[in-house]
């Protein structure tokens, strides 16, 4: 065989182990990302961040939970579905006052918290406490389900809030009512960017749209939130 024959095949061979290679580079850090995309779930050291930052003892001095579940009048015997229970920082609160409650969340870990958690409580109330994991956009209730839904801290991350809330009017009894607890517009040191927060006006409007009728739009109540109860 002609020497620069063989020179040109091996040339060819080089050529093709570094495409090989750099296909092989390629599709292994487009793995890497697709990894990341499909594994959104936050560490156990972002969950141990979030519960302290949940249970801060300092949250009740801006929160007020008492002030809120004031408004809600007598829970004894009423189901209350706690929309983003997070921590259960408010459903084990309303359990106390005879609630029963449906827990609801879109991060498996959280019910996973309360569920150990709910262990701790006196007598026969740990039965009261239910979890309940659900998708963004659907609270998950049954036709009819719940006298009061509970959303706080939460109703400016709902995804497509308008046919979130006409969910949420399906799952409540005749003369149910929704409670929203959010954070007002301005600089105040919780709550998130000024962009994402839904205004009182604004979340009372599409509350109406979804077929509501506010009964009770609270500004002044708690220092960095309003209150507002809806009923269907």
């Amino acid at each position: 065989m002609p020497r620069i024959i063989i020179y040109a095949l091996f040339f060819l061979l080089i050529i093709g182990c570094r495409t090989n290679s750099d296909n092989t580079a390629e599709n292994d850090q487009t793995m890497d990302t697709v990894s990341e995309n499909i594994d959104p779930s936050f560490s156990l050291d972002d969950f141990d961040d979030l519960v302290k930052k949940y249970e801060d003892p300092e949250r009740v001095n801006w929160q007020n939970p008492d002030k809120v579940l004031e408004k809600m009048g007598d829970l004894t015997g009423k189901t209350v579905a706690d929309v983003g229970v997070g921590t259960g920082y408010f459903a084990f609160r309303l359990v106390r006052r005879g609630a029963t409650v449906i827990g609801i969340d879109i991060e498996e870990k959280f019910l996973e918290y309360i569920e150990e958690r709910k262990s701790d409580l006196p007598g026969s109330l740990p039965e009261n406490i239910t979890t309940r994991l659900t998708v963004p956009d659907d609270p998950n209730l049954s036709p009819d389900e719940a006298d009061w839904v509970l959303i706080v801290n939460t109703y400016y991350i709902l995804d497509n809030r308008q046919n979130y809330l006409e969910k949420i009017r399906q799952g409540l009894k005749q003369g149910g009512k929704l409670i929203v607890v959010d954070f007002k517009s301005g600089n105040i040191p919780v709550g998130p960017e000024e962009e994402e927060k839904i205004s009182a006006n604004n979340a009372a409007f599409e509350m109406v749209n979804a077929g509501f009728r506010i009964i009770d739009k609270d500004l002044t109540s708690l220092q960095y939130q309003y209150i507002i109860v809806a009923q269907k």
